[in-house]
């Protein structure tokens, strides 16, 4: 670690636990990856005076062993019912009732934001645009929406450092 990341390896291992060395490793390949860019283009949004929405898509798909990239797009289009996949990854198990679930819940949200600019929908949680003083984002999860604040808590940072010290 110290080899890595010298000076900022005490913060890297605060974050990423050396007791689980596969799990944190993972955990920072994907936030390196793909948190930090997503992360940074929301906060970059409120120079240009519009929201962002920012979402976190951790649900477990049939037959998976974890969420991955694009796992989310058979949930946006609401194409569970019908068992689309979009991705080799995905296993074309029969989708449980908690994916339909989920599945009608994000593509409600995504159809709103399309037609609006707002992902609002009535009878579901209230999904807060992400601003650097707020860091709300929407969590979809076990067939449900969560609506949270400060996803990965200190992850951005210290990638933003790893990034700069470069």
């Amino acid at each position: 670690m110290r080899t890595q990341y010298g000076d900022l390896a005490d913060e890297y291992l605060a974050l990423y636990s050396a007791n689980d060395w596969k799990r944190s490793t993972e955990r920072h390949s994907g936030y390196a990856g793909f948190g930090w860019t997503m992360e940074g283009v929301a906060r970059m949004m409120e120079r240009v005076s519009s929201e962002a929405y920012l979402y976190f898509f951790n649900h477990k798909i049939p037959g998976a062993k974890a969420a991955f990239h694009t796992a989310e797009v058979s949930y946006v289009f609401n194409n569970e019912k019908y068992s689309v996949r979009y991705s080799p990854n995905m296993p074309a198990l029969a989708p449980r009732k908690l994916d339909i679930t989920l599945a009608n819940i994000m593509s409600d949200y995504w159809v709103s934001f399309a037609k609006t600019g707002i992902p609002t929908v009535k009878e579901l949680p209230e999904w807060r645009p992400y601003s650097n003083t707020t860091k709300h984002y929407m969590a979809f999860k076990e067939g449900r929406a969560h609506p949270l604040t400060d996803i990965f808590l200190g992850a951005w940072e210290l990638q933003d450092k790893i990034m700069n010290a470069r």
